[in-house]
């Protein structure tokens, strides 16, 4: 498994402490609001090392706009729970840092909160364990 799979299942498994209504894939408009999507990630791999790698996951919190408590209280929760080193997969975790951001949406035709929450881990690689 790679270190970035090893932390999106990690996320996903996370989240779906907080709600059932999580998704790996963004779903169609029949979804039922609010939701939460894990998205995209992106890896460096640290030099000098086969052992190390820094692994940054965006997870996407959508809702309507009457959700905005939910949103945030999920966003809260979530950015809490991520913020503590785990053993996960034959890997440490080791957090970094988050930010986020919350982005007005109108493209469905209804007003939609959509909430961006990066946070990036340092991955390391615990062989022999």
């Amino acid at each position: 498994m790679t270190p970035a799979n090893a932390v999106f299942r990690y996320v996903f498994a996370t989240a779906q402490d907080i709600t059932d209504n999580v998704y790996d894939y963004l779903p169609d408009a029949s979804a039922h609001y609010p939701f939460i999507y894990i998205g995209e990630d992106e890896s460096d791999h640290q030099f000098n090392t086969d052992r190390v790698e820094d692994v940054e996951q965006t997870v996407h919190l959508w809702g309507k706009r009457t959700d905005r408590n939910q949103l945030d209280y999920w966003l809260e929760a979530l950015a809490d729970k991520l913020k503590h080193p785990r053993l996960a997969f034959a890997y440490t975790l080791n957090p970094l840092d988050h930010a986020h951001s919350t982005i007005p949406d109108n493209t469905t035709g209804e007003p939609l909160l959509h909430h961006v929450l990066a946070v990036r881990f340092r991955v390391i690689e615990n062989k022999g364990e």
